[in-house]
């Protein structure tokens, strides 16, 4: 399969936001299992080389049903209301997730209370998915660090925490109100990190 090497920088006033991002590989589908996601991620496993599909997000976590499946959701949905859903996809992983579980009832119940039905089922992070994605985000410094060690030498994005601020917390054991809060936290900084990422890549004016 054909494949492509995009390189592309962007600064904000926060360092964290620095990087390169590069993609060089082709997707492999094979051992993808299957959700409701229509468009490419870990989870729909649709295949193709990135010549013939978009630019993939990458949101991590520990287990892969809390913190980045609600940013992946989020983040999908912003994608949609800004017309870039055919420019970019969005997925997430759990640097210790079980494969196939769902994600946590608060989570699902929030993104469906904003219409966002697109809930799949957790994946764990593997160095093939770090290779395919463009961006990678982390929800904290150990998460970055882990998905690091993980890819070891082998080619990829950078990979870097979503906050500029710290660690985004994780909410589970806690009551809704705590979910609801950490929505509205992700609503406010993928505003900017989606922004920042588009802008770069000339999809928005």
């Amino acid at each position: 399969a054909k494949s492509r090497r995009q390189t592309c920088s962007f600064t904000t006033s926060a360092p964290i936001w620095r990087f390169r991002m590069t993609s060089s590989t082709s997707v492999d589908s094979t051992n993808s299992t299957e959700s409701s996601y229509g468009s490419q991620s870990y989870r729909s496993g649709q295949g193709g080389s990135i010549e013939e599909m978009s630019q993939h997000i990458l949101f991590i976590c520990t287990g892969n049903t809390c913190r980045s499946p609600l940013a992946e959701g989020l983040a999908r949905d912003w994608l949609r209301q800004h017309g870039l859903e055919s420019n970019w996809t969005v997925g997430s992983a759990g640097v210790f997730a079980v494969d196939g579980s769902e994600p946590s009832p608060e989570v699902a119940a929030l993104l469906a209370s904003r219409g966002i039905s697109e809930v799949g089922r957790s994946a764990s992070l593997t160095s093939e998915m770090l290779q395919e994605a463009a961006v990678v985000f982390a929800m904290t410094a150990a998460h970055a660090e882990a998905a690091q060690r993980l890819l070891g030498d082998a080619q990829g994005p950078p990979i870097q925490t979503l906050d500029p601020a710290g660690d985004v917390p994780d909410p589970i054991g806690h009551g809704f109100g705590v979910y609801a809060d950490l929505a509205d936290r992700l609503d406010a900084i993928l505003d900017q990190v989606l922004k920042e990422v588009t802008h770069a890549n000339n999809d928005l004016g």
